[in-house]
């Protein structure tokens, strides 16, 4: 046994037993580092989302990417309008979705204006004498937005629809018209210039049989006599054979008040039918008053020949004004002679 002891404890066995031990005590402080490590890689990571979800990094990262796919989407919408637009212009004619009537290109063209109003699979017409003489599709032509807003634009038809009682029935009928064509500088003029503007615009001012009607009253400068056949109101009895006539003094003027404000569109006037001699032009100046005491210009108009003195004429209204006072002022006599005055034998507004 003592033998035993001694063989073991010789130096050589000494230094292999004190090896292993030393071994030992290395494995178990790695695995207590490693499990600590471990321990505090998992903290972290909960600290980590715990931070991200708390301020809303997720959220966030989500709409930025929506906001993208919407940017893109856009994006492609407005390169398919170019793309469109550029065939419209190379190809002559407008793909088969409907286009907004304002932009698209080319104008005066039949088959583009069917294709605006959506009924170009419904007829196949190439002139405006076609369209014109089938009342559905003008009607329906009218009766589109976009169909408005081309023809707006598309002046080259505005002779041929003039000429038509049909169409400008239809074109006064039309809740478009006067956000399209009536902002038309040419269109207004040859309307104006037509021999149905009365089909497709209403006067406003009804027959008058004495200086007041339903919708207000009508007073003057002067009169030339107190006879009824000159008072202010004949020059709305619709009779160009009768009118208003001045006492002779210059700066005359007749005033029609309304009881409540109107947006005319067209003056229609005849200043001297009754009375054809002696006649001499002069601006009459349309004015429109808030109260009837302070006046400002709308317009003025200047008779071109005396023909035109003694011939209903219907003019244009450049600005819209809505107003209850509207008069024509003269500056002096648009008739002279050994009885100068001033005369009104029609006037009235138009509008749709």
């Amino acid at each position: 046994k003592n033998m035993f002891i001694k063989f073991i404890l010789n130096k050589p066995y000494k230094h292999i037993i004190r090896e292993e031990i030393h071994m030992k005590k290395q494995r178990g402080i790695t695995l207590v580092a490693l499990v600590i490590t471990i321990i505090i890689l998992l903290i972290l990571a909960g600290i980590s989302i715990q931070a991200l979800t708390n301020t809303g990094l997720f959220a966030q990262a989500e709409e930025a990417k929506k906001r993208t796919e919407n940017a893109q989407k856009e994006e492609d919408e407005i390169l398919k309008n170019y793309l469109e637009q550029m065939n419209a212009i190379i190809g002559g004619q407008v793909t088969e979705s409907v286009p907004d009537g304002a932009v698209v290109t080319p104008i005066n063209d039949i088959t583009t204006w069917l294709k605006t109003g959506e009924i170009s699979k419904q007829y196949s017409y190439t002139t405006i004498e076609q369209v014109i003489a089938d009342s559905t599709c003008t009607e329906s032509l009218m009766n589109n937005e976009n169909a408005m807003k081309y023809l707006a634009r598309s002046t080259e038809f505005a002779d041929a629809i003039c000429e038509s009682e049909t169409a400008m029935t239809y074109l006064g009928q039309s809740a478009y018209v006067d956000d399209t064509v009536l902002n038309s500088d040419i269109w207004t003029s040859t309307i104006c210039n037509s021999s149905y503007i009365e089909s497709m615009m209403k006067p406003i001012i009804p027959t008058m049989t004495s200086n007041t009607c339903d919708i207000g009253k009508t007073y003057a400068s002067s009169t030339w006599t107190s006879q009824d056949e000159l008072q202010a109101y004949r020059a709305f009895d619709n009779n160009d054979s009768t009118g208003w006539a001045s006492d002779g003094r210059t700066s005359q003027y007749i005033v029609f008040q309304f009881n409540s404000p109107i947006t005319p569109r067209v003056i229609k006037l005849n200043q001297t039918a009754s009375y054809p001699n002696n006649l001499t032009i002069v601006n009459v100046t349309l004015q429109y008053s808030s109260n009837g005491t302070e006046w400002h210009d709308l317009m003025t108009i200047t008779p071109s020949t005396t023909e035109e003195l003694i011939t209903t004429m219907y003019y244009p209204i450049p600005t819209r004004i809505s107003s209850t006072y509207f008069r024509l002022y003269f500056p002096s006599n648009n008739s002279v002679g050994t009885y100068p005055y001033t005369y009104v034998s029609t006037w009235n507004f138009l509008t749709v």
